[in-house]
């Protein structure tokens, strides 16, 4: 039980997990038949195409754009456009 409850601590502790609409589900279910339910809804669920189909609990979006995702996009953009004219001959 120790681990179990470490596990699932360390799961609620993440950013992405703690707003989790389906964790959260899942750890305030109590009755096995709810389970049922929403696994069967889970069934039919599709994958994610979209950044917009994806939010938590409070509707929001989660999205983290740090300096180092800032730099590496400013990068990548550079290389793309002192690469593409070669690829073009």
């Amino acid at each position: 039980m120790y681990f179990l409850e470490k596990f699932l601590n360390s799961c609620v502790a993440n950013e992405e997990f703690k707003s989790n609409k389906f964790l959260y589900f899942f750890l305030n279910l109590e009755d096995e038949n709810q389970f049922k339910v929403k696994r069967k809804e889970g069934d039919t669920l599709r994958k994610v195409a979209k950044l917009e189909e994806v939010s938590n609990l409070a509707g929001e979006i989660p999205l983290d754009i740090n300096a180092n995702l800032k730099y590496y996009a400013a990068h990548a953009g550079e290389l793309f456009n002192q690469t593409d004219p070669i690829y073009k001959k």
